[in-house]
């Protein structure tokens, strides 16, 4: 892996866009089963309750990850 040198300031412009899309994604997905929050979709999902969900739970628990990396690469200094 390579390292190069970035803007701050350019850098978390990138990672708030970022974090943007992926909120965007949840809500999509959330809105597609009429659900406002991850944990309760994905509870439902797995005790069966939602059918067909997993592949959209799935990828909810990948975003909700990838969100939480980003976030914390925004707060290193």
């Amino acid at each position: 892996m390579s390292t190069i040198s970035i803007d701050k300031d350019l850098a978390l412009d990138l990672f708030r866009t970022k974090l943007q899309i992926i909120d965007e994604k949840i809500q999509n997905i959330l809105q597609t089963w009429n659900y406002r929050e991850i944990d309760a979709f994905i509870e439902d999902t797995k005790q069966g309750k939602i059918i067909e969900s997993e592949m959209d739970a799935i990828s909810l628990e990948n975003l909700r990850n990838k969100r939480k990396q980003i976030e914390k690469l925004m707060d290193i200094d």
